[in-house]
């Protein structure tokens, strides 16, 4: 079942064409990574799926239904989460703040009763900290989930995010760069975390790395992006022996050798 379907993606900044015509499907399940040369138009495309920019033309459906040009928030609430290149954390918050932040975007109670602090309230924000505490425990943060954001390790500040991600019950995650700066152990555990949470929580993921090897053993299917324009998608095999993915990355002299 297609579950995201990007239809003629088209994405112009004054006379910069950022994506071309690009078609693109998430099916249900699906581990999908999005690769390309620096410039070829991979966070665009997460910018636009997510609400920061309105395409110049095409649609982005998710399950049938048009979301072009959707704020960010409602995109959030319809099942789309992101990370992003930069972190982009709370940092002088807590590690559990950050997450119960985001299981807010969700909750039910009103104005009234938050500011009453009645039963619904209370029964509301102890079922977030439990939930919040549990995702920590899964991303293996706990026993950080008193330091402020700012205090954690490179590494973990990477799974804190995407820990705040998942506090949103999303049912698309897209990961942007999600082992960048990561030395060799750490990429391993988060290929590991990543199969983990893709399958106990059911979901389908759109990654963008430049780290090729990661992407070769992580994803299913890969989509190769040069100057906004679509070159090669299949396997990881298929697309790693595609003369224009060689190409794109090595230049035409060094892939004809």
């Amino acid at each position: 079942m297609q579950l995201l379907d990007l239809r003629k993606l088209t994405m112009k900044f004054g006379g910069l064409v950022a994506i071309n015509e690009l078609d693109l499907s998430l099916e249900n399940g699906d581990l999908l990574g999005l690769i390309g040369p620096n410039g070829a138009g991979k966070t665009t495309v997460f910018n636009v799926i997510t609400g920061v920019y309105s395409p110049t033309s095409g649609f982005i459906l998710l399950e049938n239904t048009d979301i072009s040009g959707t704020k960010p928030y409602k995109i959030t609430s319809k099942g789309i989460a992101r990370t992003f290149q930069n972190i982009r954390l709370f940092k002088k918050l807590t590690v559990l703040d950050n997450i119960k932040l985001s299981f807010h975007t969700h909750i039910q109670y009103g104005i009234i009763s938050s500011v009453m602090r009645g039963r619904k309230f209370k029964d509301e924000e102890k079922d977030i900290e439990n939930k919040s505490l549990e995702l920590l425990e899964i991303f293996e943060l706990k026993d950080y989930y008193k330091h402020e954001a700012s205090a954690l390790p490179y590494g973990l500040q990477r799974r804190l995010e995407i820990a705040r991600a998942m506090a949103t019950s999303p049912k698309i995650l897209l990961l942007d760069e999600p082992a960048a700066g990561m030395n060799p152990v750490e990429t391993q555990k988060l290929q590991s975390l990543i199969h983990f949470i893709k399958e106990k929580y059911n979901l389908s993921i759109l990654l963008i790395e430049h780290h090729i090897k990661f992407v070769m053993d992580l994803c299913n299917r890969i989509i190769v992006l040069d100057f906004g324009v679509k070159i090669a998608e299949g396997t990881p095999f298929e697309v790693k022996n595609n003369p224009q993915v060689i190409e794109a990355y090595l230049g035409t002299k060094d892939a004809r050798s």
